[in-house]
């Protein structure tokens, strides 16, 4: 038996054994029918979705004579395979949808115990334990089949502990939920002022009130520089030394400027940054990958290999990596070449028009859009607090 570290006052009892099949109750019905069950998908990181969002050709998602399972509002789905890694979520809809045959379906028998399971279920010591129990002959394809996961045997509180915490645990995800909100309406509104700007439907207007002069297009390679990039790699970064970039991190880490530089190298560098610098990945694993472009705002950042690096005089990285965000992103694409592994050249990138205002004007684009991205993560970190507070509550309110 076991307490945990943290609780409401009103509930001392230890923690009593229980197997998971005794509150649980299976899902196996199945059907056919995409347009009364909309067929959904099982993601890690963003719970049970729309499977179109995730797989947006026709062909992946409508294939004739496939039977699904259903699932009804707040039940749970498991990945059997994935399950060890976070694969166990609820559909918050509030009707029922239709997901792949291959996935467990079950729901509470104490529905007002939702947030207790939710989150109890995909604690780190609860992943570990779908991992000791997996049975597989090789690694990668180890399940945890649902006849091992309602014989799970663990220490549970008491009905009326498990609503009082799922309450509680409600009301801090409202408060999450209202800070992803606030973020995504945040990011909409940027989106929408980068097109209102790049299509000139909103100017900018001198201090003294005069209008800017319009904006001239020129091909890209006609107003800057592409230069080779360096030769480092991940087995070249350190704790210490030279601020560098590699082109992997463009994905991952950076979005139109690099504010905060991550990595670090000890490992001599020919090719470093001059400010205004803009970086574009040379290859990727689609075309929409290598469509994006990071400003650097310094000076001797060294550069990795497999970038492509223009520097200009005469406009601005930030207002350039804003446009190419934007604007260019669909350009950039469709001059990508390969299959398994896309790649763009200078040499295409080069004849790719661009719209060049003056240097006021860009300076005031950029600007504008850089506040955005100011107040933005401004947000994400409020979000990320109020996480890693539900985080550490969850580690001393579980056992």
């Amino acid at each position: 038996m076991a307490k945990p570290k943290l609780r409401f006052p009103e509930f001392t009892d230890e923690w009593e054994e229980h197997k998971f099949g005794n509150d649980i109750i299976e899902h196996t019905e199945k059907t056919s029918d995409k347009e009364t069950y909309p067929l959904y998908s099982l993601t890690i990181e963003e719970g049970v979705i729309p499977k179109s969002e995730r797989y947006e050709r026709e062909f992946l998602i409508n294939k004739e004579g496939d039977v699904y399972k259903i699932v009804p509002p707040s039940a749970f789905v498991y990945n059997p395979m994935n399950l060890r890694f976070g694969a166990l979520k609820v559909n918050h809809e509030k009707f029922a949808v239709s997901v792949s045959g291959y996935y467990n379906i079950f729901s509470l028998r104490n529905p007002e115990t939702l947030q207790f399971w939710e989150n109890y279920l995909t604690t780190d010591k609860m992943l570990n334990l779908y991992f000791s129990i997996a049975t597989g002959s090789l690694i990668e394809k180890l399940r945890v089949h649902f006849s091992q996961f309602v014989n799970i045997k663990k220490p549970l509180p008491s009905i009326e502990e498990q609503k009082k915490i799922s309450k509680f645990l409600l009301s801090i995800d409202d408060a999450i939920q209202v800070q992803e909100k606030e973020l995504a309406a945040l990011e909409e509104q940027k989106k929408g002022i980068m097109q209102k700007l790049f299509n000139r439907e909103v100017r900018f207007k001198r201090d003294d009130g005069s209008e800017y002069p319009e904006w001239n297009k020129e091909k890209w390679g006609s107003i800057g520089q592409f230069l080779k990039s360096g030769n480092l790699s991940k087995s070249d970064l350190s704790e210490e030394g030279t601020p560098c970039i590699l082109y992997g991190e463009l994905y991952t880490k950076y979005k139109e400027i690099a504010n905060v530089i991550y990595s670090k190298t000890n490992t001599p560098c020919e090719v470093v940054s001059k400010k205004g610098d803009v970086i574009i990945p040379k290859s990727g694993e689609t075309p929409e990958d290598i469509s994006t472009a990071t400003c650097i705002p310094y000076d001797g950042v060294a550069l990795g290999g497999d970038l492509i690096i223009f520097r200009s005089d005469c406009i601005l990285g930030l207002y350039l990596s804003y446009l190419i965000a934007n604007k260019k992103k669909w350009e950039i694409a469709k001059i990508a070449q390969g299959k398994t592994i896309v790649h763009i050249n200078e040499k295409s990138l080069a004849e790719i028009e661009i719209e060049v205002p003056c240097i006021e004007e860009q300076q005031k684009i950029a600007d504008c859009l850089s506040a955005y991205d100011e107040a933005i993560q401004i947000k994400k970190d409020k979000l990320e607090t109020w996480k890693e507070i539900k985080k550490g509550l969850l580690q001393q309110m579980f056992v």
